[in-house]
This record gives C-alpha cells, sequence and structure tokens, in this order.
C-alpha cells in the first residue's frame, strides 16, 4: 500500500467516526496496514545490517540514519510501500509513530 493511500483510507475511516480514541486510531491503522507481529532475531539483525549498508560504508547524520531504519522496519513488518517520499508523508500525518507502535 503506497503511504498517500494510508492516509486517504485512514482519513475516510475516522471522518465517519464521532469521538476518536487511541484505540480507535491504533485499530484503524493496524486494519490498514496488517502488520506483523514477530519477526525472528536474526531478520532483525538483517534490517540493521541492511541499515548500515545503505550508508556504504561512510558516517552519515543520525538523522538520516533513523530514517533509513524507520523506512527498513515498516518495510519488514507492514504491507506499506515505503522510501523516502513515504517517510515524509507519514511523518506529515503524523503516522510514523502509530505505525511503529502497532509491531
Amino acid at each position: 500500500m503506497k503511504a498517500n493511500n494510508l492516509v486517504s483510507l485512514y482519513n475516510a475511516r475516522v471522518k465517519q467516526t464521532k469521538e476518536i480514541t487511541s484505540e480507535i486510531v491504533i485499530n484503524t491503522i493496524t486494519d490498514l496496514i496488517h502488520p506483523i507481529a514477530y519477526i525472528p532475531y536474526d531478520k532483525k539483525l538483517e534490517i540493521i545490517d541492511k541499515t548500515i549498508e545503505e550508508s556504504n560504508g561512510t558516517k552519515y547524520p543520525t538523522p538520516e540514519r533513523y530514517r533509513n531504519l524507520i523506512i527498513n522496519l515498516i518495510l519488514a513488518y507492514t504491507n506499506i510501500e515505503m522510501d523516502n517520499s513515504a517517510f515524509d508523508i507519514l511523518s506529515e500525518n503524523k503516522m510514523l509513530d502509530i505505525i511503529l507502535s502497532t509491531f
């Protein structure tokens, strides 16, 4: 699922809700992204290695490394198609922390 589609679907669903609670927000996001509850430790190490690999052996700013780690985690745990623009879309719509809390 593309990030802009997720935002549109989420907004359409919560628009129909009279009182939006944190439980409704998390349940709606979870229903849309189908997060994997658990990834084996070895797979988690692969995610970290991939994030380090993406640095091409150079040191780069912590915010960029953070962004790459978040993108790789969301790719591994959800059905969201992630790249730098998707990261910005989800961040702008205050969905990153909510998505991360689902797994």
